[in-house]
């Protein structure tokens, strides 16, 4: 009877072996349900990171560009807010440049820049209007900028003079709706 006894003891009832599966898919199920919550914040902050940068780069080229502006240029911004202007690039050369959304992904941005043997061109010929309305995305002097830009807005503040002496800039991020928004307002180089 002490054998007996003995393997009574050692054993497990069915009812601890329930209650021990059950405990062990409970953990299961919270460990699954923390690393699925952990990976979903990881990619949120990763997505974040990624829209931040792409308007940092944004507002930044934009920013250089325009303080490269030529003072006798004519900033033109188009229906869609596109924005083309002359600037001076590192070799003191007068270039044309711009940046505009994609018609057809409204929220991937390019930005244009012409050789200066084109912009000369353009400029002599009084193209230069002209050659900003064919910049499109498959041009070969058309460069991706962002391709999470929702909306943009630049709004242009004059002098008593009726000369643009500011520029500011309103962003829109995200991937389908509105996350982030960056604004700045960049002096313009004064006009001679």
């Amino acid at each position: 009877m002490k054998q007996h006894d003995r393997l009574q003891v050692a054993g497990y009832s069915l009812f601890e072996m329930l209650v021990s599966l059950a405990l062990v898919a409970l953990i299961t199920t919270l460990l699954i349900t923390i690393e699925t919550q952990a990976a979903k914040m990881w990619r949120g902050l990763e997505e974040e990171e990624e829209l931040m940068r792409e308007g940092r780069t944004l507002l930044q080229m934009i920013c250089r560009d325009l303080r490269s502006a030529s003072p006798s240029s004519l900033i033109t911004l188009h229906e869609h807010s596109d924005l083309f202007f002359l600037m001076r690039n590192s070799h003191d050369d007068l270039v044309a440049v711009g940046y505009f959304l994609d018609p057809h992904k409204k929220n991937h941005c390019y930005r244009f820049c012409a050789k200066p043997n084109e912009t000369l061109t353009a400029q002599s010929k009084g193209t230069l209007t002209e050659r900003y309305t064919h910049a499109t995305p498959g041009e070969a002097h058309c460069e991706p900028i962002v391709t999470h830009l929702l909306s943009w807005e630049m709004t242009p503040v004059w002098n008593d003079q009726k000369k643009m002496i500011l520029l500011e800039i309103n962003l829109t991020f995200g991937k389908t709706t509105p996350r982030y928004f960056l604004s700045t307002a960049v002096a313009l180089p004064p006009s001679s």
